[in-house]
């Protein structure tokens, strides 16, 4: 007899491929990340429930998400409840049939419990975060001491927000060698500029294809200077194809490099941190408007999220995302 934690610690597909790449090709306007955690999630669903995701009640989720039937009946702690509550409304919806009991669920354990818990984490936090002057001492120490991709990791990171998987960039110098699926460094001449082009990110199926251009003399020198060299990646390993079940374990390790080379190179930082780091430095609420842009992350999510201390001097609803409440 199979059990529970054989269930759990188990790396077995029980879902038909045909399913699960159903379900990745809905999910293709999402970051790679996103694919492979939502994927994982609804597989786990599949086998602890054994039997169709359509066919899960809410009242037996809603038992899943508290421990019920688990390992050691140990309950999801929010941020992981947050990711399978997602996980299924993005497979309900794939397969429009989404029960009214589970958006009311969602929206009160959105609005609720998971809300409560990141404010009380990140308040928990501010105390002991290094400051943003240390952030940018940091980064001038990279620029010092020429440490040219550590200081563009720093530089990006900080500018734009981004994610891990945001920094996945190809530094190119023709546009022809940009495409849809991934992100960019594109140099551009007269002027001298460099564009930087996301289209795998988190957020992407919300916001689309975000594209800035950097007209900073050291970005654009240090840049030239690698895609002469021909050192076109900001990352030293690159899979070339999308993450899937017989590439899985590549992708996984290549994720995890990155966020580690981020680390490193930010002072023993995680991007995570930063954003957290910027937004208890914000002097306005208004600031909020560029983080939204730059890294696609909605104001109500960032309001719901942090207690912000800064003034408002304008009016935040001018964001054309601001009624959307998810990330």
């Amino acid at each position: 007899m199979t059990t529970t934690e054989d269930k759990y610690c188990s790396e077995r597909i029980m879902m038909s491929n045909e399913d699960l790449d159903e379900y990745t090709k809905y999910m293709s306007g999402c970051s790679l990340n996103t694919i492979r955690q939502y994927r994982a999630r609804i597989n786990t669903l599949y086998t602890h429930f054994e039997k169709p995701i359509t066919d899960i009640g809410i009242e037996e989720f809603v038992d899943f998400c508290k421990g019920k039937g688990r390992p050691l009946n140990m309950p999801l702690n929010p941020n992981t409840s947050s990711q399978y509550i997602n996980a299924l409304n993005k497979y309900w919806n794939m397969k429009k049939m989404i029960p009214q009991e589970f958006i009311d669920y969602r929206k009160d354990v959105l609005d609720g419990d998971i809300q409560k818990h990141t404010r009380k984490t990140n308040d928990a936090l501010r105390a002991q975060l290094p400051s943003f002057e240390s952030v940018l001492t940091n980064e001038e120490f990279h620029k010092k001491h020429k440490n040219v991709k550590e200081y563009l990791i720093c530089y990006l990171c900080r500018e734009f927000f981004t994610r891990n998987l945001d920094l996945d960039v190809k530094i190119v110098n023709e546009r022809s060698e940009v495409n849809q699926d991934g992100n960019f460094l594109l140099i551009q001449k007269k002027p001298n500029r460099v564009e930087y082009i996301r289209n795998n990110y988190k957020t992407y199926s919300k916001y689309g294809t975000k594209t800035f251009t950097i007209k900073d003399k050291v970005i654009f020198k240090m840049v030239t200077d690698l895609h002469d060299s021909d050192d076109n990646y900001l990352f030293k390993y690159h899979p070339e194809e999308p993450p899937c079940d017989s590439n899985r374990k590549a992708w996984v390790n290549y994720e995890s490099n990155c966020a580690k080379t981020i680390k490193r190179a930010m002072g023993g930082i995680c991007e995570g941190l930063l954003l957290k780091i910027q937004v208890n430095n914000i002097k306005d609420k208004n600031e909020l408007l560029l983080i939204e842009e730059r890294r696609g992350t909605s104001l109500p999510y960032l309001l719901r999220s942090y207690n912000i201390d800064a003034p408002l001097t304008s009016d935040l609803h001018q964001s054309p995302f601001y009624k959307s409440d998810s990330e």
